[in-house]
Parts: structure tokens; C-alpha cells; sequence
């Protein structure tokens, strides 16, 4: 019997030991990569959104690397590829300064038609001073894949040389578009909200915030602050945009900042718009809507045709 209680002795005192040891010891630090679902995320290759056969498209991998070079269309002479407004703005329905001998063509760029667009005739044939383009600066891939952009422009001009937004064309006039938007703190043109990923991306407001928005206005014919009508609309849908109009979008002393292309330009035009109701990651879509001295009826920017490149840039993000 006394043997038996020497033994349950030790034991327990074995057992309390051990206790005492491990809570002494420090817990081994956790290496966050033996959990598979910890792991950093594969390198993936960004995929190419915007469709081959808009004029997104066309600026950003033709006419931008390929035609605004040094020189030539960089705001030397039209037509001038610096921006997707000057560029589209230049070409469509813009009459030809050069061409052939029996003056086939009478504009840059006819929608519906590239055999009547000069823009087309001189990528493909010899006329004047050559094939377009001249020279090929080495940022551009134009030689790797001519056939693949001109197929793309002939197509985007046959399909009625829609605009960034897309609007179709109008002979004479066009309608006013939104080239810029930025957003600050209320009362502030200072410090602007960043957008979350880069130039298109939408813009980043932290929550419980009033915010004014600047929104700059271009237009071929009539001047920012003489538009006749200026309202916007927010929504939480990408697409329905059916509702009423949500405020006025005000004129006031235009301020510099960059615009869509990385431009400086004037914002001339301003929302301020209460987001307090909105929390953290909520996504949500603005459009402007404007009238210039030509036309009836306002336009809407961006609208339901506009690529995902320019919803994207007119969308606000709560962080």
C-alpha cells in the first residue's frame, strides 16, 4: 500500500511539472506559409478588356504610340492623337486638308464607310508623302500587328466610328463629353482623392464623407460655362440609371488638375454630394448629363454603350 502511494505520489507530481514547463515555454511563432491558404497570390497576366474594335482601343494601342510621335500628330497638325477627345475629335467628319487626284474623300474619317475615309486610305495605300505612318518609334508594335489594326479601324469605322462613350456621331456638331473627373473633401481643391488603381480606376473616399466632384466639360463648339444644362445622377446599380436627375452639377471658377489622359485642364463644373449613408465597399456610378448650344436633347456621359475602361473611371469606391 505504501509502495502504491509512492507511485501515485511521483506521478502527480510528474504531471504537475510538466504543466508548470509548458506553460513557462513560449508558444513557437505560426509561419504563415505552412498554411497553403496563407500563401501569397499567383503572379496572374493582366487580360485586355477593352473590345479590338473601339476607339478605346485603337488610341490607347495605335494611334497614342503608334501617330502622336515627335513631329507629326502630337498637337503639331491635326488630325492630333495626344488624347481620345483630340484624337476622335480630329478624325470624325473632319474635313480632309490632302487628297487623291480625282478628290474622292471628303472627310478624315466617315462613320459607316472606311472606303470614303481618308484615315484608312492612308494606312493601306500610297498617297502624297507615303503610307502611314512615316516613321515607327519603338514604343509602338505597329509593324509586329498592322493587319490585326487596321482590321480593328476598318472595323470600328464601319461600324459608324462610335466615340469613347458610345455615342454615335453627328455630322456638324458634337455633343459635349466629360473629360475629367475628381473628387476632394468638401471645401478643399487642394487634395484630391486617389483613385484605387491607377488613371481609369475608380476613385477611392473613405467613409462618412461630403465630397465635391469636378467634372471637366469639352465641347467643339460651345464653351464649358455656357451649357444649358448640367445635372448628374448616382446610382448603386452600374446600368440603371432611370431615376431622376439627383442635383444640379454648378459652374464655378475653374481649377487645374489633370484630366482622363493625364492632361491639365479646367474642371469648371461641381457636385457636392453627401456619401455618409454609403459604408465600406460600396461601389457608386455617376453620369453627367449636358446640353450645348446645338442640340435638343442633353447627353449622357458615360452611358449604357460607354466601355468598361469609362464606367470604370466614373465609378466612386468606399474604402
Amino acid at each position: 500500500m505504501k509502495f502504491l502511494r509512492c507511485k501515485v505520489f511521483f506521478l502527480l507530481l510528474g504531471l504537475a511539472m510538466g504543466i508548470v514547463l509548458h506553460a513557462c515555454r513560449k508558444d513557437e511563432p505560426i509561419n504563415p506559409f505552412d498554411d497553403p491558404d496563407l500563401q501569397p497570390p499567383e503572379e496572374t497576366v493582366a487580360v485586355e478588356t477593352l473590345d479590338p474594335n473601339s476607339f478605346a482601343y485603337l488610341h490607347k494601342y495605335v494611334f497614342k504610340p503608334t501617330c502622336a510621335n515627335s513631329g507629326c500628330h502630337d498637337g503639331t497638325f491635326e488630325p492630333d492623337y495626344r488624347t481620345m477627345y483630340s484624337a476622335y475629335n480630329t478624325l470624325v467628319y473632319q474635313p480632309t486638308i490632302s487628297n487623291d487626284s480625282s478628290n474622292t474623300f471628303t472627310y478624315r474619317v466617315l462613320p459607316g464607310n472606311a472606303d470614303l475615309s481618308i484615315l484608312h486610305e492612308r494606312l493601306v495605300n500610297f498617297m502624297g508623302s507615303g503610307i502611314m505612318p512615316l516613321s515607327v518609334d519603338p514604343g509602338s508594335d505597329w509593324i509586329a500587328r498592322k493587319s490585326s489594326y487596321i482590321q480593328s479601324i476598318t472595323n470600328w469605322i464601319n461600324n459608324g466610328a462610335i466615340d469613347m462613350y458610345g455615342n454615335a456621331p453627328s455630322e456638324g456638331n458634337l455633343h459635349p463629353e466629360v473629360i475629367g473627373l475628381v473628387g476632394f473633401p468638401s471645401g478643399d481643391t487642394t487634395t484630391a482623392y486617389s483613385r484605387v488603381n491607377g488613371n481609369s480606376s475608380p476613385i477611392g473616399v473613405p467613409p462618412n464623407k461630403v465630397v465635391d466632384f469636378w467634372f471637366a466639360i469639352a465641347d467643339d463648339e460651345t464653351s464649358a460655362s455656357q451649357m444649358q444644362f448640367n445635372q448628374y445622377k448616382l446610382n448603386t446599380k452600374p446600368y440603371d440609371f432611370s431615376t431622376n436627375y439627383d442635383g444640379m452639377l454648378e459652374i464655378e471658377s475653374p481649377i487645374i488638375k489633370d484630366d482622363f489622359w493625364g492632361t491639365a485642364v479646367a474642371f469648371t463644373h461641381k457636385a457636392t454630394i453627401d456619401l455618409t449613408a454609403y459604408p465600406v465597399g460600396s461601389y457608386l456610378y455617376v453620369r453627367a448629363y449636358l446640353l450645348d448650344a446645338d442640340h435638343l436633347t442633353p447627353v449622357e456621359v458615360p452611358n449604357d454603350g460607354s466601355s468598361e475602361l469609362m464606367l470604370s473611371y466614373f465609378t466612386i469606391i468606399i474604402l
